[in-house]
């Protein structure tokens, strides 16, 4: 496949330097034979790269978000890898679409994070810096570390607009339940997964309570809300899939989910206030 060697060499350091033009011509063979044998780069994963490079800019969301439909999990961290082997010019852009691209894939399912992703993120160089996809993983946890916690408590709302749980991130309720059953195994796969989501599950909470006219009321923001580019919708049908977890709850169904996951630290929130134009609630 052929690509204009000025826009490789104006993008990526890696390839700058070996097609490198001195007063004699080419430096290098790869400048001279005008061919570059990248083994360790796979032809998906640069196509990720330089779609990022042609079109992101242009329209980020939409761009975003047909990678987010098209691309697996592991063809995005790969691309990331890619990225930083050929020194991408770009790198924080790039892993900022990477992010957005991996937010909106574990919004709408955050089952598809498993627990290589996990293992890859926490431990590959590639990962270090910029940390946006480390940090998407761990936020990818939160709302399920929280709800799973607080519904072993018993809230009794004085008012309407008071909603002390964090809703649920997915509508169907047996969905729902299969994530926080999901979360605690991947906590368990790396330390310092684990202690990163409980990190970030508490800074949650010290933002959690919102001023009103009337006083407070709670209102969470999903963390990983603040990776994506556009305003999103809140999950619908938030209380009835309360109620049906808290049913399993009283079934005995969702024993082993109080006993598996006992939280790490006290988490109670604190009264800051919550403030993002980028974020939602919920």
């Amino acid at each position: 496949m052929s690509f204009p060697v000025e826009n490789l060499t104006q993008n990526f350091d890696c390839l700058r330097t070996a097609l490198m033009r001195g007063p004699q011509g080419p430096v290098f063979s790869e400048g001279v034979r005008e061919h570059i044998d990248l083994a360790s780069v796979s032809l998906r994963s640069f196509a990720i790269i330089y779609l990022y490079l042609i079109e992101y800019k242009k329209g980020q969301a939409r761009t975003a978000y047909r990678m987010a439909r098209q691309e697996p999990i592991d063809e995005l961290l790969q691309a990331s890898i890619a990225a930083d082997y050929l020194g991408i010019r770009d790198h924080e852009g790039f892993e900022a679409c990477i992010a957005e691209c991996l937010a909106l894939i574990l919004l709408e399912n955050r089952l598809k994070l498993k627990a290589q992703h996990v293992e890859l993120v926490c431990d590959h160089a590639a990962f270090e810096s910029p940390e946006d996809i480390y940090k998407v993983t761990v936020c990818a946890g939160v709302r399920p570390f929280l709800h799973r916690h607080m519904l072993n408590i018993d809230f009794t709302p004085r008012k309407h607009d008071i909603y002390p749980y964090p809703r649920p991130g997915h509508e169907n309720p047996d969905t729902w339940k299969r994530i926080l059953e999901h979360y605690p195994c991947l906590r368990r796969c790396h330390e310092d997964y684990d202690d990163a989501l409980a990190t970030q599950a508490s800074e949650t909470l010290q933002t959690a309570w919102e001023k009103t006219r009337n006083g407070y009321r709670v209102a969470y923001t999903d963390p990983l809300t603040l990776f994506v580019s556009f305003k999103l919708p809140e999950p619908n049908n938030h209380v009835s899939c309360i109620r049906h977890l808290k049913a399993l709850y009283a079934r005995g169904a969702g024993s082993n989910l109080r006993s598996r996951d006992p939280p790490r630290q006290t988490l109670s929130p604190g009264g800051q206030d919550s403030a993002s134009s980028r974020s939602i609630h919920y």
